[in-house]
């Protein structure tokens, strides 16, 4: 029988790497997440994104930690290996910095 993970991996809607990457950062949904360490910062909202990025490669060696600005263009396959760091014009992280 499949996990509720499973089962929502294999709908199409879910196939998107941003929900794939989003629902990777709930530990044990999805049972094949390959992904090691830490995967989430909800504290790092508000920050620095160079703080931030320090904070995260810090937290966990196998990442690198990209900023990346409101508005720009980003690869849309999914990497254990990678977390963007959305900021404002500020520099300010606006989302929620997780692996994908």
């Amino acid at each position: 029988m499949a996990t509720h993970g499973e089962y929502l991996k294999d709908r199409k809607a879910f196939k998107s790497p941003r929900v794939l990457a989003y629902l990777s950062s709930f530990p044990g949904l999805i049972a094949d997440n390959e992904c090691e360490g830490k995967q989430c910062w909800l504290e790092l909202l508000g920050y620095n994104a160079n703080e931030a990025v320090a904070i995260i490669q810090a937290q966990n060696h196998r990442v690198e930690a990209i900023v990346v600005h409101v508005g720009d263009s980003i690869v849309q396959d999914f990497r254990c290996t990678r977390v963007w760091v959305w900021a404002n014009d500020d520099n300010v992280v606006v989302e929620v910095p997780k692996v994908g």
